[in-house]
């Protein structure tokens, strides 16, 4: 059990420095020395005396250090504000030191997961780390599927497994969908040449293009829908002119006075042809609203949208 735990600590200390796995986790050091105090009377008494010499003062410097960090932990506590502000910067600098440790780590056990992290920026490294540093039951899956990493810098942040997956299948869904609308222009090109009435061709159009709308939202995640739903109350509910989905036949209608050409038009026009672009629009729709933009600035930023 000491050797469990003495791997774990050390692995971490590999990661972050003494101070900071202290500060996170104030009695983990006294943690391993309750176990190491349990293990002299077992193990160690089946070594030689040479080797139980090194085997202890190993051990016995390594808890020094963590005893110090301890200690000067409190030091900094009772410092007050001065010394808060002084363990800031400290802090500020030691992040960059954990996020180069961290890479080396990485290169030597989690090579798959290496090769994307490598890539990246130290704000991109530091959430990784962050959310999977310190989980090596999360980083051998990110390993064993190499592409969850990607997707976790590209689509979704978040830490679980499960999640990841099914964001697989979301990959590129902004993307896919501003095609799919912009497709429609061809149509309305093809249906004007056959001399179809504009009338007809407007509804056609139309119907299409609030079948994408509504079957995209069918895949979209539950928590930025809910802000979709909010936006389309806003925008079309209450204006009388749609519904949850977006804007209605009657409401087209209504809100462009039967100019069957704009219709036409704005059955093929995208309001934001990439998903940053879609933050952007959300967050003007929501920012008198203190409380609804804080839950949605945590959800952009979770699907890589702000």
């Amino acid at each position: 059990e000491f050797l469990k735990y003495w791997d774990m600590v050390t692995a971490l200390v590999a990661i972050y420095s003494i101070g900071q796995l202290v500060g996170s986790i104030p009695g983990i050091f006294k943690n391993l020395r309750g176990k190491y105090t349990a293990l002299r009377g077992k193990a160690i008494k089946n070594l030689d005396d040479a080797e139980v010499k090194s085997f202890e003062d190993s051990i016995e410097s390594f808890l020094k250090k963590g005893d110090d960090a301890v200690e000067e932990a409190k030091g900094v506590k009772r410092t007050g504000t001065k010394g808060s502000k002084t363990q800031g910067k400290t802090r500020a600098k030691t992040n960059i030191n954990a996020i180069n440790k961290y890479g080396d780590y990485l290169k030597k056990r989690y090579k798959n997961v290496f090769a994307e992290f490598g890539k990246w920026d130290d704000k991109f490294k530091q959430e990784f780390l962050d959310d999977f540093g310190e989980n090596y039951t999360l980083l051998n899956k990110l390993e064993s599927e190499p592409e969850l990493v990607v997707i976790w810098r590209t689509e979704c942040r978040t830490s679980s497994i499960s999640e990841l997956k099914t964001s697989i299948s979301r990959g590129g869904l902004r993307e896919e969908y501003v095609g799919k609308v912009e497709e429609l222009e061809q149509l309305k090109n093809n249906l004007l040449n056959q001399g179809l009435p504009k009338k007809d061709i407007a509804k056609t159009l139309f119907e299409k293009r609030r079948e994408l709308t509504i079957n995209y939202k069918g895949i979209t995640p539950d928590d930025f829908l809910e802000f979709i739903y909010k936006r389309n109350e806003i925008k079309y509910v209450k204006k009388g002119i749609g519904d949850k989905w977006g804007l209605t036949w009657e409401g087209a209608l209504k809100h462009y006075k039967k100019d069957y050409d704009k219709i036409m038009n704005g059955a093929s026009d995208v309001m934001a042809p990439t998903k940053q672009k879609l933050g952007e629009a959300f967050k003007k729709v929501f920012k008198k609203n203190e409380g609804e933009y804080a839950r949605l600035i945590k959800i952009l930023k979770k699907y890589r949208m702000n």
